[in-house]
């Protein structure tokens, strides 16, 4: 009997010392969804499973996932483009990037002519809302009337096809894989 209870106060101390703490990391339902948020997600995994770590992946919206991350109720953020963090001194960036993205431009017409950023001035263009590599840029050359920002891709592609408005700027991966769909 004594070694019995002693059996048991060993293996509930030694499973409290092996309890693995969880890191949560938060991302977008759409970039999570991509390829290259389902690669991240696997390669944080393993690692953080290697280093006995918990991997807890939270879905929110741009810019609640930013308020959350400035509030300091999460631990970091699954993907986030490297200048981000130029404007946010709390956060830590970590200098190897898991893979690179091309912003592109999206018309429902065939001869649209677009060549640099410059071109799109004082046209209407719609772009995905918490993307600060279109946003800032888009908001730098061109008046806030000709800019439409949105919070559902697919909704401002559906705008693209009506013909409200004339281009759509964003992540190409992200627009693609929803073209796709």
């Amino acid at each position: 009997m004594r070694f019995y209870l002693i059996l048991s106060l060993f293996l509930s101390f030694s499973c409290g010392l092996f309890a693995m703490e969880t890191i949560t990391l938060c991302v977008t339902p759409m970039a999570l969804k991509s390829s290259q948020g389902q690669l991240s997600e696997k390669v944080f995994r393993k690692i953080f499973n290697k280093l006995n770590y918990q991997l807890e992946i939270q879905l929110f919206p741009p810019l609640r996932l930013a308020e959350r991350m400035k509030s300091g109720h999460i631990d970091g953020e699954l993907i986030r483009i490297a200048s981000y963090a130029d404007s946010r001194p709390y956060l830590i960036r970590v200098e190897e990037p898991h893979f690179q993205f091309t912003i592109a431009t999206y018309s429902s017409h065939k001869d649209t002519a677009v060549s640099g950023w410059e071109s799109l001035k004082n046209r209407h263009v719609a772009y995905r809302k918490g993307v600060k590599a279109v946003s800032s840029k888009l908001n730098s050359i061109s008046e806030k009337s000709y800019l439409h920002p949105h919070k559902d891709i697919s909704k401002a592609m559906n705008m693209l096809h009506l013909n409200r408005i004339e281009l759509y700027v964003g992540i190409e991966y992200l627009v693609d894989e929803l073209l796709k769909e």
